[in-house]
């Protein structure tokens, strides 16, 4: 159980690099967000059509106020910053349609994958080689 956890962390962590860009846009002008811009503390993570049907689950995080949450911030100028319990990293992001494609600070760019902001509820989607990882979050400012 201690490897599917470990596992779902490094998944989350990757799943949050997935999400950004590489490339900023060089004017100030303030990008389409799709409502992504804010705060978003992660609410679960579910990983689902696995090979290995053993590694199916569904992981909740409870967040206290005051707790050192699993979140994800969204800026206007197409840049973010994560926190996870392994730490804390930023860069860009982009977004196309439904797609949303991050780049860590001095890394390549990762996979798009797919989200949905509904009112304050944000699930990202990403089909990976041996499971799809669906993440839930939930907005709580900016």
């Amino acid at each position: 159980m201690k490897k599917i956890i470990s596992l779902a962390n490094a998944v989350t962590i990757l799943s949050l690099f997935v999400l950004s860009s590489c490339d900023k846009n060089d004017d100030d002008t303030i990008s389409e967000d799709n409502g992504i811009v804010g705060k978003w503390v992660m609410v679960t993570t579910e990983l689902k059509d696995c090979d290995n049907t053993d590694h199916n689950n569904l992981f909740n995080y409870e967040c206290d106020p005051g707790d050192d949450c699993r979140y994800v911030r969204f800026k206007n100028d197409d840049t973010y910053e994560s926190i996870l319990k392994s730490g804390t990293t930023g860069g860009t992001y982009e977004i196309s349609g439904n797609m949303i494609t991050m780049c860590e600070d001095g890394d390549d760019c990762d996979e798009p994958v797919s989200f949905v902001v509904d009112g304050n509820t944000l699930v990202t989607t990403s089909v990976g080689a041996t499971c799809t990882e669906v993440h839930t979050f939930s907005r709580t400012g900016n």
